[in-house]
């Protein structure tokens, strides 16, 4: 069985495979569910025709797990108690489930999409592809990652209090789809950004790439420091576009996915199952 908790980024996936209604995106906001549900799935797209899903918005947990520092120079985990209780219900099961996280995501839009008054830009080692904007006032790649961190430190704790919950499950993070390459597609559906976009305009693509880049090695690496183990699913190859952006046939939005990528992350999910993976 799969089990998915995520948040905004979540919905494409529930509107690809439900075989009922499934959410709009603006509805995610409004989820106050504390448990998973049961989602009766199309033929065919995911293990047994069944889903466990949970949208973790507006239930009061706060950013769910949080990392604080303890006396020995470790770092403890605090989970709130709805979360906890959320994991603990998975121990019985965690030998034959998958739990998917599609947790969080959105940081780097919110720090990229729109242009800065002050062009800036740096390099991000790995990516010296991404062209330097012209012009643009450099940046070193550690100030932009201090920037960043903060975010990604909510996904790190909460897949790392997900482990040692339950250590024998298959867990597997989902990463936020890249940024999108179609800014006709970013103005037909700006979500909270119009003001701003309408205002200062939109970022270039290889800015916000980078820093979706960063947005997650940030992770990845906050989780091989704590020894986590945690399966990764990119962005499926046939929604990217050669710039490494978001087809605009997979976007919807200034930041998301559309049912179509919703599909392809099913395909992905679906496959790993299946393979007794990871």
């Amino acid at each position: 069985m799969i089990y998915v908790m995520g948040m905004s980024h979540t919905v494409c996936l529930l509107r690809a495979v439900a075989a009922g209604r499934a959410p709009e995106l603006d509805e995610w906001i409004t989820s106050k569910a504390t448990d998973f549900t049961p989602v009766a799935t199309k033929p065919g797209m995911l293990p047994g025709d069944m889903l466990n899903s949970l949208i973790i918005s507006d239930q009061g947990w706060g950013d769910i797990v949080q990392m604080q520092p303890a006396g020995d120079g470790s770092r403890m985990l605090q989970g709130h108690p709805g979360f906890i209780e959320l994991l603990s219900q998975l121990q019985p099961r965690q030998h034959d489930a998958m739990l998917v996280s599609i947790l969080h995501g959105s940081a780097h839009s919110a720090l990229s999409l729109v242009r800065h008054p002050q062009p800036f830009d740096f390099v991000l080692p790995g990516h010296e592809d991404l062209p330097f904007i012209e012009g643009a006032q450099p940046v070193a790649e550690a100030v932009i990652r201090s920037q960043l961190a903060p975010y990604q430190q909510s996904t790190v704790a909460a897949l790392a209090l997900a482990r040692v919950a339950l250590p024998e499950i298959r867990l597997v993070h989902v990463f936020a789809p890249p940024p999108t390459e179609s800014e006709d597609e970013i103005r037909r559906v700006p979500e909270g950004f119009r003001q701003y976009l309408d205002h200062y305009g939109i970022a270039p693509l290889s800015l916000r790439l980078k820093y979706y880049h960063l947005s997650n090695r940030i992770i990845r690496e906050g989780l091989q420091a704590m020894g986590v183990s945690v399966h990764f699913v990119e962005t499926p190859g046939q929604a990217l576009a050669p710039s490494g952006g978001l087809k605009a046939e997979y976007a919807f939005g200034a930041t998301h996915g559309n049912d179509a990528y919703g599909a392809l992350l099913a395909a992905e999910l679906k496959r790993l199952y299946d393979d007794g993976g990871p």
